[in-house]
Formats: structure tokens, C-alpha cells, sequence
């Protein structure tokens, strides 16, 4: 006989392990974190809590399951711990360098001897080297100055803006709203430089294989990254509604927070070509670190797109158990709300209809209807392989996706299509409907 003393001790610590708060770290001074906090307090269900830190966090706190910094900070840390994943795009910002008339300036070409502030080894730091070396320049033909971030002004001794503003630097590079702010500080004498083919911060959601490994915690995972989703929606299509929130959570003014909000993004998903970022940018960092540049096939095992597929299925899920039977009409509006929340992030819910009948998958990227992409993991696929964790109670390590040029497609057969011709759109009924997903032609 069992001791209900003991029953009571399991239950407990059941309960206790289910309810665990979510410990995410993130860069807290940040504009591109804050969708992960409107997705905690708007749309998440479970408990989570945001503590000041990034992805290094990851390999030194076990408690932190999930982290946020740019593509910079991954490598860096990937290069020493070969579990981390990067699992979804938060944001995406176009950098911009800010020089002053008074330094004799005038033209991008005018940056040559200058001296340029930035932070060395961060995002910000790549950017620098990066659009330097699309003018011609090499690192003897210019002096990198470091310097600090300011959120608000005014700013500070040692902060790039006060640097710029009292001529201690020429110029500088930096996120926002650095650069804003030292815009502002020198007015008339400001010069804006930017290239949005040269960079792009790509700021994303990080785990571990441990992590996505449990469970439990992956539930969690999955459940906050749908929340997510929604937030990143609001701040794409609603922004007006953020503003406030946002710029209170990271201390800054409001009108300069919208001042800079078109030059960030916050589609989600994982952006095509994150892995050639990726592979382009590790020889800065392999240089930063002392190390060796990694192979491509090393680099893409960082990617990790099953907690996104599964985020998106449990949507898609979500839409068909409003269907009460195949002949039940979807109102346009549900159908267009999970199509919006889903769109530009690596899969669409907006299933287009096909004159090839034989190859029922399409997606939307960048509003463009994209056919025959080749997908690792068909929809219907992600559907039983979350049942079969649920029924197992154990995760599989991480799926093992290829390069879209090596990935191949299985080709099960689906029922056949219904078309709403009221919508214009083709939806999958029965059981084994694939729910358009083409997650793998993302990555």
C-alpha cells in the first residue's frame, strides 16, 4: 500500500514542477526584447519571469530556459556550448551610423580615418566592420572607439552620444536609441548613414537541448512562444498600442521610440537566410574569440525549427476544432486573424488554392505565393509527432533539418481538397490535412 504521505509529497512536487516559472533572460534595456513581454502579460498562460541577462545565461544558470540576445552573442556562445538553439526571431533591426558635419563629413566615403564609437564584439560592433568594408575599407583605415548605450537623454559621460556631441568621436554605430539620441544631441551638424543590404540585427529566442528535451518545459516553451507570436502581431499591425509599454519597460521616451520604430521588425518565424548570416558573420567572431571559423553544417545544427512547427500546428489545431464538422464555414475573420498572426513566419494558415492537386503544400513569404519549396517535416507529420511525445512522455532530441537544396519531401496523400470559394482559399479537411506548413523553407 502506498503512504499517502508520499502521495501527497509527489502531488505536490507534480504541481510544483507543472507551475515552475518560465525563466527567460534577456537583454532588459532593449526595444527588440519587448514582445516577449506584452506575450507575458497579454497571452501567455503559464507563470514566466524576464531577468536581465542573454544567452550566456543559458550555460550558467539551470534554471533559465529560454534566452534573447542577437546573432552575435549566439556564436559567441555557440562556439563553447555546442546544445544551444536558436529557436525564433523576436526582431530584426536595420542599424544606422550617425556622424557629425563638424568632423568633416559629408559622404559615407568622408568615415575613412575617422574615428567611429561602437561596442566591439556585439552586433553593433559587426555592423561597424561590416559597413566600413562595403565602402573599401579595411580595420587600419579607420579607429574603432568604444563607448556606451544611452536610453534616455541626457546622456552621459562615456555614452557614444556625449562622445559624438563633444567631439571625442567622429561617428557612431549602435542599436537603438542610441543613435536617435545622439541625432538629436547634434541637430543640424547630424548625418545619418544607412545600408539596410549591408546588416541587419537579427534578435533571437535561444534554448538548449536540455530544455527542449523535458517535457514539461518544452510545453512551456511552446505555449509561451504562441504568446509570442501574438505579441509580435500587435507591435507589427497595432504599434500604437505598445508604444507606452514599451518605452516605459526600457526607460525611454516615447517619441523617440517611435521615431525609430520603422527600422525594426518583428515578422517571427526564422528568416531564410539566417544560416548564411550566420556563416558570413562567424569569421568576425571567430577572430573576436581566438578561434576557429566553423563549418556551415556545424552552424546550422544551431537552428532548431520543431518548437516553432509545433507552436504553428497547435494554431492550426486550434482553428480546425472550431469546424464542427467538414461542412461547417469558417468566418473569414478567423481565418484571416491566424493567417495575419501566422504570416512571414515561416508558414502560413492561409491556404491558397492549387491547381496541382498532387502537391497540396503552398506557403506566403513576403506576400509572394511560394510553390514546390522542399519541407523536412510535412504538417500532418508535426501533428503525430506531438501526439506520440504526449503519449511517450519523453522528447526526442532536436530534428535534424538540411539545407533547403538537400531536403527532400515525402509525399503522403491527403483527402482531397475542399475549396471555399466564398474565401478563396483551399481548406484541408480530415484527420491528415497538412496545415500548410512549410517550415523547413524558412530555416
Amino acid at each position: 500500500m502506498h503512504s499517502p504521505f508520499l502521495f501527497v509529497l509527489s502531488t505536490i512536487a507534480h504541481f510544483s514542477l507543472v507551475l515552475a516559472d518560465l525563466q527567460i533572460a534577456s537583454a532588459l534595456s532593449t526595444i527588440e526584447h519587448t514582445p516577449e513581454r506584452i506575450g507575458i502579460d497579454d497571452f501567455y498562460t503559464g507563470n514566466a519571469t524576464l531577468i536581465n541577462g542573454g544567452v550566456a545565461n543559458l550555460s550558467t544558470n539551470p534554471d533559465i530556459a529560454l534566452a534573447s540576445n542577437a546573432e552575435t552573442q549566439a556564436l559567441r556562445q555557440y562556439g563553447r556550448h555546442k546544445n544551444l538553439r536558436i529557436i525564433y526571431n523576436v526582431a530584426e533591426v536595420y542599424y544606422r551610423i550617425v556622424a557629425s558635419k563638424k568632423a568633416g563629413i559629408r559622404r559615407p566615403k568622408d568615415l575613412r580615418g575617422k574615428r567611429i564609437g561602437t561596442i566591439p564584439g556585439t552586433s553593433a560592433g559587426y555592423f561597424v566592420e561590416k559597413y566600413m568594408a562595403g565602402l573599401g575599407f579595411g580595420l587600419g583605415e579607420y579607429e574603432v572607439v568604444n563607448g556606451n548605450t544611452c536610453m534616455i537623454a541626457p546622456c552621459g559621460n562615456g555614452t557614444l552620444p556625449y562622445m559624438l556631441k563633444h567631439g571625442n568621436i567622429d561617428a557612431f554605430g549602435m542599436w537603438e536609441p542610441s543613435v536617435e539620441l545622439g541625432v538629436e544631441l547634434l541637430g543640424s551638424d547630424a548625418l545619418i548613414f544607412q545600408d539596410r543590404d549591408v546588416y541587419r540585427e537579427i534578435f533571437n529566442l535561444h534554448s538548449t537541448t536540455e530544455k527542449l528535451n523535458d517535457l514539461v518545459t518544452r510545453k512551456e516553451i511552446v505555449e509561451f512562444l504562441r504568446g509570442l507570436i501574438k505579441a509580435q502581431r500587435l507591435f507589427g499591425t497595432k504599434p500604437e498600442t505598445v508604444y507606452e509599454r514599451v518605452a516605459t519597460a526600457v526607460g525611454m521616451n516615447q517619441t523617440v521610440l517611435e521615431n525609430v520604430w520603422s527600422i525594426h521588425s518583428w515578422k517571427g518565424g526564422l528568416p531564410e537566410d539566417l544560416l548564411d548570416v550566420m556563416v558570413a558573420e562567424d569569421e568576425y567572431v571567430a577572430r573576436i574569440d581566438s578561434r576557429s571559423i566553423m563549418a556551415r553544417a556545424d552552424l546550422a545544427n544551431l537552428i532548431d525549427s520543431s518548437v516553432l512547427e509545433e507552436a504553428l500546428v497547435m494554431e492550426w489545431d486550434k482553428l480546425e476544432k472550431r469546424q464542427q464538422h467538414e461542412n461547417t464555414k469558417i468566418k473569414k475573420s478567423e481565418v484571416d486573424d491566424l493567417s495575419n498572426d501566422d504570416q512571414e513566419r515561416g508558414g502560413n494558415f492561409k491556404c491558397h488554392v492549387r491547381k496541382d492537386k498532387k502537391d497540396p503544400y503552398s506557403t506566403n513569404i513576403d506576400g509572394k505565393l511560394v510553390r514546390d519549396k522542399p519541407t523536412t517535416i510535412p504538417g500532418a507529420n508535426v501533428r503525430e509527432r506531438i501526439k506520440s511525445l504526449e503519449a511517450q512522455a519523453v522528447v526526442p532530441a532536436q530534428t535534424q533539418t538540411k539545407p533547403i537544396s538537400q531536403s527532400t519531401r515525402s509525399q503522403p496523400t491527403y483527402p482531397e481538397c475542399r475549396v471555399e470559394e466564398s474565401l478563396g482559399y483551399t481548406l484541408y479537411t480530415g484527420e491528415s490535412a497538412p496545415p500548410c506548413l512549410d517550415i523547413g523553407a524558412a530555416i
